[in-house]
């Protein structure tokens, strides 16, 4: 319909916008594994903004694509961008919600997931992530109550459900993190994010020798075309006991962006790695350049 629209008028902004964001979205919502797919979004976000530098979809689906790069430093421009087109428009916040995660600061994310749902409580994104980061902060038993806020709304949402698994795994409840992601709809049990999240949990429970079955190329791929998942294949080498991959994961997800020094230190999936001198080499590298300041909060 977008590129019906766009034939009709290449110079609609709205449209362009639209066009590009959606493409963005084949890759972060686990549709395709093809990293292209954000370079396209980029180049038509790119017309969107020239046709119209106010478009606030066209500044906030940048940003959102940024990060998806590993580019999280040009975040906070274009969300603010985003918010003078047009004030309070909460999928603008979101991504610099993401940011602050990125950087370590989850008190700042946390704030402004909150505040999201207190103005929107079905406004579903902010609340999966608000349990998510709720998760890294070491409360896993109010992740678990947040996500299922969603699923009493939206039993067939698969992003709640990969998060709701991820936080059964943090308490040790394997058996539950099984049964959650048993509720995956067909269409989309060939989902990356659930791909993912299945493969974690066949590490877990196989332990070593089988898990490198879990572990695909077209998953591998996935977690490296999506800055915001790299991490994720650290922790699935990490569990399947291959300490080299997971310690080449790790030193790719810094090098996108990730910065979650206190979390890679305490999640329990990376204790294979925590005392192994290229883990504390590349956290004290981390350190080191870690900035001492992030934007203020929107």
């Amino acid at each position: 319909m977008l590129e019906r629209a766009l034939a009709l008028d290449a110079s609609f902004a709205e449209a362009r916008a639209a066009y590009g964001f959606s493409h963005w979205l084949m890759l972060e919502q686990g549709y395709s594994n093809d990293a292209s797919w954000l370079y396209e979004a980029e180049g038509q976000l790119y017309q969107a903004l020239n046709a119209n530098t106010n478009s606030a979809l066209g500044h906030y689906a940048l940003a959102a694509t940024y990060l998806c790069q590993g580019r999280k430093e040009l975040v906070p421009a274009e969300v603010d961008k985003a918010l003078k087109a047009k004030p309070g428009r909460p999928t603008a916040v979101h991504w610099l919600a993401h940011y602050h995660r990125l950087n370590g600061d989850y008190e700042g994310a946390a704030e402004i997931w909150g505040e999201l749902i207190k103005r929107d409580p079905l406004f579903w994104p902010a609340r999966t992530n608000y349990g998510d980061v709720l998760l890294q902060m070491g409360d896993a038993a109010k992740a678990v109550r947040e996500q299922q806020k969603i699923l009493e709304q939206a039993p067939l949402n698969f992003f709640a459900i990969r998060s709701l698994s991820r936080a059964y795994i943090s308490l040790d409840k394997l058996a539950e993190a099984q049964s959650v992601l048993d509720q995956v709809h067909l269409v989309d049990s060939g989902n990356y994010h659930i791909r993912m999240s299945r493969a974690l949990l066949t590490a877990l429970q196989s332990r070593h020798e089988p898990a490198s079955m879990a572990i695909d190329d077209e998953l591998l791929r996935f977690a490296g075309a999506n800055a915001l998942r790299t991490f994720d294949a650290v922790e699935l080498f990490s569990v399947a006991g291959q300490t080299a991959k997971a310690l080449e994961w790790l030193d790719r997800t810094v090098r996108n962006g990730d910065e979650r020094i206190d979390w890679f230190q305490r999640d329990p999936l990376l204790s294979t790695i925590h005392e192994d001198p290229r883990f504390k080499r590349i956290i004290e590298s981390l350190a080191h350049r870690r900035p001492s300041a992030t934007p203020s909060r929107k």
